[in-house]
C-alpha cells in the first residue's frame, strides 16, 4: 500500500490511500522528444509496470522494473506490436545518448532503469518531464503510435488545463523530431490533433490573426490554433457517453 503524509503531517487513511492508488499519475520525459529513436510508446508501456516511490514523486530520480517480472510477449500484445518490435525498440531506447533507459545487472536479475527526467543540480530533484494519469497513459500506449504520444507529452509540457497556448503545426513537428517544412509531417500532426480533440485529451480553438504578407504588401488574416489540456474528469466523462 502507498503511504504518504496527509495534510496534517500524519500517514494517510485507508480511504486516502485507495483514492491515491486510483488517481496516481506517472512521469513521461520531455527532454528527449526530438530524438528520432525515442520510442515513446514502448517507454510508456514500461513506465506503466514500473516501480518507484510515488509518494515522493517530486524527488524521485528514476523508476525501474525487473526484466523477469513481466513477459515480453504479453506486454507486446497489450500495446499492439510484435514481440520482436518491442524488443528492438527497447534496444533503441537503451542506445540513446540521453540515457532515457538504462539496462543494468543486479543480484535479482536484469533491471530496466527509466530515467524520465534530468538532474536539476539541486539535491536529487529532476525536471523536464510531465505527469499523466495512469488511465490516460494506458489508453495512449494502447491506441496511439509513438509520434502521437510525443505530441501529447509536448502539449502537457507547453500548456495547462486552465489556459490556451498557441502552437503551429511546424513548431510541433520540430519539437518531436520531424521536419516542420514537410507538408506530409504537418498533415500527420493535424490528424493527431483532431483525434486528441475528439477523444477529449485536448480542447482546440481557432482565432484570426493578421500578419504582414511581404509578397502581397499588405496585412492578411491567418488562422491560429490554440490548445488546452482536458482534465482527467473531462477525459473520463467523455468515455461514459
Amino acid at each position: 500500500m502507498l503511504q504518504a503524509p496527509s495534510k496534517g503531517g500524519n500517514k494517510m487513511s485507508l480511504e486516502e490511500a485507495k483514492e491515491l492508488e486510483k488517481n496516481y499519475k506517472l512521469p513521461m520525459p520531455t527532454y528527449c522528444l526530438n530524438e528520432k529513436n525515442y520510442c515513446a510508446k514502448e517507454f510508456g508501456a514500461l513506465m506503466l509496470i514500473s516501480k518507484g516511490s510515488m509518494r515522493i514523486m517530486h524527488i524521485e530520480k528514476n523508476r525501474y522494473l525487473y526484466q523477469n517480472k513481466f513477459k515480453m510477449e504479453e506486454l507486446a500484445k497489450q500495446i499492439g506490436v510484435a514481440r520482436t518490435t518491442l524488443e528492438r525498440n527497447i534496444k533503441k531506447l537503451n542506445s540513446l545518448d540521453c540515457k532515457v533507459l538504462e539496462i543494468e545487472n543486479s543480484r535479482n536479475g536484469i533491471i530496466y532503469r527509466l530515467n524520465y527526467g534530468t538532474s536539476t543540480g539541486y539535491n536529487d530533484n529532476v525536471h523536464k518531464f510531465v505527469t499523466i494519469h495512469h488511465d490516460m497513459l494506458q489508453e495512449l500506449i494502447s491506441a496511439f503510435n509513438t509520434n502521437a504520444i510525443k505530441v501529447y507529452c509536448l502539449l502537457c509540457y507547453m500548456t495547462t488545463e486552465n489556459s490556451f497556448k498557441c502552437m503551429t503545426e511546424k513548431f510541433i513537428c520540430e519539437k518531436i523530431g520531424l521536419c516542420g517544412d514537410s507538408k506530409n509531417n504537418r498533415s500527420k500532426i493535424r490528424k493527431i490533433i483532431t483525434v486528441f480533440e475528439v477523444s477529449k485529451y485536448i480542447e482546440v480553438k481557432k482565432e484570426n490573426k493578421f500578419e504582414w504578407d511581404e509578397e502581397k504588401n499588405k496585412k492578411v488574416p491567418r488562422i491560429q490554433k490554440l490548445y488546452r489540456l482536458c482534465s482527467f474528469s473531462e477525459w473520463k466523462n467523455a468515455r461514459k457517453k
